[in-house]
């Protein structure tokens, strides 16, 4: 999965990054997926684990983009 934000006028005041909690509150849906299954995000690193959200199997915005505003997410 990539995922890379677009329209960050409306997200970031000023010079802000759109990094971390300014997502707060957005899901990447993932249709596919079952609540547990775990992503490695390449470029980072970082381990992200797909969970029920608001009747929906995905990944919390702001953990995706916590440290870099572009994710490369493959599956484990």
């Amino acid at each position: 999965v990539v995922a890379v934000p677009r329209l960050l006028t409306k997200v970031v005041r000023d010079n802000d990054a759109p990094l971390g909690d300014v997502w707060d509150g957005d899901v990447l849906t993932l249709p596919h997926a079952e609540a547990g299954t775990r992503y490695t995000n390449l470029f980072t690193g970082e381990r992200l684990e797909a969970r029920e959200i608001d009747g929906q199997i995905g990944l919390p915005v702001k953990d995706v983009f916590a440290n870099m505003a572009v994710a490369l997410l493959v599956k484990q």
